[in-house]
């Protein structure tokens, strides 16, 4: 006797494989991380200034949670490009799911960077709503 073929006997198989799916999904998306060492480093989620986009590199960037109050937590490492020392400030500013700012945006902060050198920024959203977030960078030179 030859077995027959059921649609009805693999759905529920196709419905695990896809929860499995989904759920890696979110696990991998909820911390997700970019290692250092790219050439040509671009981001979605760093905005420099025109005057500045030569003279600063990203070098990696990390989003993930904060243990205790599940706020949104970002981490990126900059490297001085130039071949002088360079003045900038930085602020974060956190969105919720439909991509409104969450106020109060952090204030802007100030770093310099000499030729070659490394710096991380981070911060912290003050509310646990926070989906995404923006870096900001502009000169003060």
């Amino acid at each position: 006797m030859q077995k027959q073929y059921s649609p009805s006997a693999t759905f529920p198989r196709a419905i695990l494989a896809f929860g499995v799916a989904a759920v890696m999904a979110v696990v991998v998306g909820c911390a997700s991380s970019r290692a250092p060492g790219r050439a040509a480093w671009t981001s979605e989620v760093v905005q420099i200034d025109r005057s500045l986009q030569r003279a600063v590199g990203v070098t990696y960037e990390t989003t993930g949670r904060t243990p205790h109050s599940n706020s949104l937590r970002a981490v990126v490492q900059l490297e001085g490009r130039a071949g002088r020392e360079v003045f900038m400030e930085y602020r974060f500013v956190f969105m919720d799911r439909f991509g409104a700012e969450i106020h109060p945006a952090a204030p802007w902060r100030s770093l310099s960077l000499r030729p070659g050198a490394r710096a991380s920024v981070e911060s912290v959203s003050t509310d646990s709503d926070a989906e995404a977030w923006v870096l900001k960078i502009r000169s003060t030179s």
